[in-house]
């Protein structure tokens, strides 16, 4: 198998399982409306993680501070959706981009011919 196909394949094997949750949900057959935003946010959440800077999935110390109590979890919830995801500078560093052990353990086994001018 191609190296890289493999290393797609296990990044799927990592977040295929919470869109098959996700789908389960909306296909249910009894009206659950009510749950499938927060379902879908906590997704959309754990997926930014994984790629994210984790300041900008957080209130900062000045943020809470601005903001009363109980509206925390809400400024939390506006600041990840207003995110620009697509912006490399909120991004993490590339090595440490979370895509699962599986993928980590590949890459170091495939070295040579993912990266053919990277062999050390």
């Amino acid at each position: 198998m191609e190296p890289t196909t493999e290393l797609y394949l296990e990044f799927l094997n990592i977040v295929l399982p919470y869109f098959v949750d996700l789908n389960k949900e909306m296909l249910s057959e009894s009206p659950k409306l009510y749950l499938l935003y927060e379902k879908i946010f906590v997704t959309y959440k754990t997926i930014l993680e994984c790629f994210m800077m984790p300041e900008y999935l957080e209130l900062t110390e000045q943020e809470k501070s601005d903001i009363q109590v109980h509206d925390k979890a809400e400024a939390l919830e506006t600041k990840i959706l207003v995110l620009d995801f697509e912006k490399t500078e909120n991004h993490l560093l590339l090595e440490d981009i979370y895509l699962g052990g599986n993928v980590a353990a590949l890459i170091i086994k495939n070295r040579s011919s993912i990266h053919p001018d990277k062999t050390s």
